[in-house]
């Protein structure tokens, strides 16, 4: 009985430590940015996060207001811009500082590029 216990807990922390993705407040969010981690304009995020498969998206902007105030939690973020799926006409789209948590609308096709971090709801 010890030894299954001990084997359980092994592939338990095995699964738990290898995770690509954790499950908070309704979503599924990547524990690592795409696009190994490089900075991208919007139109590479938006492409990056379909290429994560079914459902894979930028997090609107109060999704991505939740992984600011939940970062510790779900980890990996860099104290940097991160952009959002939430567009302010005509080719803007809102970004928010991991740094401050502060949220504005940056140019999507001319600024400059910023991190991507995936979610899907579930």
């Amino acid at each position: 009985m010890k030894t299954l216990l001990l084997i359980g807990a092994i592939t338990l922390s095995l699964i738990s430590f290898g995770q690509t993705s954790v499950k908070i407040g309704g979503l599924e969010v990547k524990t690592k940015d795409s696009g190994n981690e490089k900075k991208m304009h919007l139109a590479e995020a938006e492409k990056a996060c379909a290429a994560l498969g079914k459902d894979w998206r930028l997090p609107t902007k109060e999704e991505l207001n939740f992984l600011y105030e939940n970062m510790d939690e779900i980890g990996g973020f860099t104290n940097d811009y991160y952009w959002s799926g939430t567009y302010f006409p005509p080719q803007d789209a809102w970004v928010q500082s991991f740094s401050r948590g502060a949220q504005y609308h940056q140019d999507g096709k001319y600024s400059d590029p910023n991190y991507v971090r995936a979610v899907r709801a579930f």
